[in-house]
């Protein structure tokens, strides 16, 4: 018999705890354990409809059944490789949500220990954000990344002065950890506002497991056009809580189906805004994304010269190679 350290020491499968209660089919459900198993830090993995059939001992038209089972339900995105002769040979596959639940999870490990009072996911009390005297949402930035300053501020100028200035405008060479600290800045703000897919994944993730907890079967076709509308409102992790949170508060036993369109809107609306990054943090976000991407031009550029600032400073204009 193999002891529990030899098993140890072959690692172990995280997953959420409520898809153990999703309703969908015993082996769907062991393949999305296999899938978060494999999953790496963006939740991809790749496979063969070959490698998953012998894994769960079932056929590959089975592991295609099950494989679309988890999309309807949101659990996964995939995309099909073919030969050229049309057979399929692999999948990609996406567990959704997986990089946020990763991250809350890695914010438990670093913190208490107490699941509900995760560290780097601090919650903003309603009487925070209806403050008369502007919105306190804040960017929660990465500790490990220093502050942008003033200094820092100052020394960008120096370069681009005006930040509405076209993207071609640029004065000097800038010093290398300048142009990094931007893009780090800009990453940093990433985690508190989604694009467009990620808020959608994100919200059909989370409708999946509303919708298991309420015993729901929503068509695919139902569920997908609700996961667009909330994602359209809730663009953050804190906005997606406060509307399924909100959602969940007013939910009665008896209801068989997702809100309409217009119960979902008048639902969330409110409390998803209340959530959401304030005007000011939205500003900042946009200006400093449109400086990433400059900045990563002029990294490239410098690559491309052979010439990569080392010093402390900007580098005076008119000595760019």
């Amino acid at each position: 018999m193999t002891s529990p350290a030899s098993l140890a020491e072959g690692g172990f499968v995280r997953m959420p705890r409520a898809w153990l209660q999703l309703a969908i089919s015993p082996q769907a459900k062991t393949l999305l354990l296999a899938f978060c198993g494999f999953a790496d830090a963006k939740g991809e993995s790749w496979h063969s409809y070959e490698e998953l059939g012998r894994l769960l001992n079932r056929s590959k038209s089975s592991i295609s059944a099950y494989v679309a089972e988890l999309r309807e339900h949101g659990l996964i995105d995939c995309i099909r490789q073919t030969y050229g002769n049309g057979y399929n040979y692999r999948l990609r596959v996406v567990v959704s949500g997986w990089q946020e639940m990763c991250s809350r999870w890695s914010a438990m490990a670093a913190g208490s220990g107490k699941p509900s009072e995760p560290k780097a996911e601090r919650s903003v009390r309603d009487a925070e954000r209806k403050d008369p005297k502007g919105p306190k949402n804040k960017i929660h930035k990465n500790n490990t990344v220093k502050e942008w300053s003033p200094e820092l501020e100052a020394e960008w100028r120096q370069h681009r002065p005006s930040d509405s200035d076209p993207v071609g405008v640029w004065h000097g060479t800038a010093r290398t950890g300048l142009l990094q600290h931007v893009i780090a800045e800009a990453e940093n703000m990433q985690v508190c506002l989604w694009d467009e897919a990620q808020a959608r994944q994100q919200a059909t993730a989370a409708l999946g497991a509303f919708s298991a907890r309420h015993g729901l079967a929503p068509e695919p076709e139902a569920r997908l056009a609700t996961a667009a509308l909330l994602a359209s409102h809730a663009r953050s992790a804190e906005a997606l809580a406060a509307a399924i949170a909100a959602l969940d508060a007013i939910w009665q036993p008896h209801w068989k189906k997702l809100p309409l369109p217009r119960q979902l809107v008048n639902t969330v609306a409110a409390p998803a805004a209340a959530a959401m990054p304030g005007p000011a943090d939205l500003k900042r976000i946009g200006r400093f994304r449109n400086r990433a991407w400059i900045a990563k031009q002029q990294l490239r550029k410098q690559s491309v010269q052979g010439h990569v600032p080392a010093g402390t400073g900007p580098v005076a204009e008119g000595q760019a190679a």
